[in-house]
């Protein structure tokens, strides 16, 4: 039997990579069941203890090398539910965001490694020339160079409070600029991979540059009502998923 190598330096043993840091999926989990997961690339969802995991894509080498930037996420995702302050107009939140690099180097991270590991690769997706470029920034400490933006998630539960949710990394051609977009508890991740421009309108927006961070808010919906996810609810209803 062939031996998985690491994808990096191709070299073996590989080891347990957790494609999103497991201490924010167990943030999450408030049922008995675990975690929903909802994929918009498979039009599926799973429930899970502890998120997706791939032991056969990094070596503990490679793993290691992103514990920094997943231990900033996780500091700043807990960090914006317990000190973000609202906006004076009140379309936003401003946090803390001392390291921009760490903070974009996580988003890469989560990204990277969704799209690269077997979850990723069975439906299909790539990352393109931007797979180098953030390889390069997460494994080889180039500086962050895509653009990133964090927003408040805007599906809310039955009592209107923000739903607590996962949806791994998808890819979403939009306006200002296509990107890569994954939700974790209440917060949506946005990296652009476009040569257009970001407007200047976006500035104390950017996660990879600015401290204070804005992280933009949106009118609020009933996550059973979304149009994306309201259909896979429905379909848990019906069918429900297994771990």
């Amino acid at each position: 039997m062939i031996q998985p190598a690491c994808i990096v330096c191709e070299q073996m043993p590989t080891v347990s990579s957790h494609v999103l840091p497991k201490a924010l999926m167990r943030d999450m989990i408030d049922t008995p069941q675990g975690l929903s997961v909802f994929s918009l690339n498979t039009d599926r969802m799973k429930l899970s203890q502890s998120g997706l995991i791939d032991n056969e894509m990094l070596c503990h080498e490679h793993e290691m090398a992103t514990e920094t930037f997943d231990k900033y996420g996780i500091e700043f995702c807990r960090a914006f539910q317990q000190k973000a302050e609202s906006t004076k107009s009140g379309n936003g939140y401003l946090v803390a965001n001392p390291r921009p690099d760490y903070l974009a180097k996580f988003a890469y991270a989560c990204i990277w490694r969704y799209v690269m590991s077997k979850h990723g690769r069975e439906v299909g997706l790539k990352l393109g020339r931007y797979e180098q470029i953030m390889r390069d920034s997460i494994f080889e400490g180039e500086a962050p160079s895509l653009p990133v933006m964090i927003g408040m998630s805007h599906l809310r539960n039955e009592g209107g409070s923000p739903q607590k949710i996962c949806v791994p990394p998808f890819y979403s051609r939009a306006s200002p600029a296509n990107r890569w977009v994954f939700t974790v508890g209440y917060l949506d991740f946005m990296v652009f991979c476009d040569q257009r421009s970001i407007s200047p309108n976006f500035a104390g927006a950017l996660a990879h540059r600015d401290d204070p961070l804005l992280c933009g808010k949106t009118e609020g919906q009933l996550f059973t009502e979304s149009k994306v996810l309201g259909p896979l609810v429905r379909k848990m209803a019906e069918h429900p998923p297994r771990r």
